[in-house]
């Protein structure tokens, strides 16, 4: 038997800093790693290999719908900030680092080619690359 799951987060896209508004509908965002500020290092997540781990596509400017390694994941651009991960079951490589960043962002910034999501009082953030 397979246990489907999801985890849900939820962003702020009116704290998402922008030039200008940027049409997200039938874009695809594919996670390069995650940064850490203080320490100057850049974290590559595994599986590296998997091309469909730690992305999402918008079906709307505001949702996505995507995955983790093995967990679905949904992303909610509102008003607040608030970021809900329903489960960790089942994820392998560095899934439950990816899990754990995603339940702490508190704010975002887009461009035509990046997605930023931070956390750790903006120290560290999620980078994520338009495909």
């Amino acid at each position: 038997m397979i246990l489907l799951v999801g985890a849900f987060i939820v962003i702020n896209f009116s704290g998402c800093e922008e030039a200008e508004p940027i049409k997200l509908k039938g874009t695809t965002w594919k996670l390069k790693g995650i940064y850490n500020a203080n320490t100057k290092e850049f974290k590559v997540l595994a599986p590296e290999e998997c091309n469909d781990c730690y992305s999402f596509t918008f079906d709307t400017d505001t949702t996505a719908k995507g995955r983790s390694t093995t967990n679905q994941v949904g992303v909610y651009l509102c008003e607040r900030v608030s970021i809900g991960i329903e489960t960790f079951v089942g994820e392998i490589g560095d899934g439950y680092v990816f899990v754990e960043a995603t339940n702490k962002v508190t704010s975002c910034s887009v461009s035509d080619e990046y997605l930023k999501f931070f956390f750790d009082e903006g120290n560290q953030y999620l980078l994520f690359k338009k495909r």
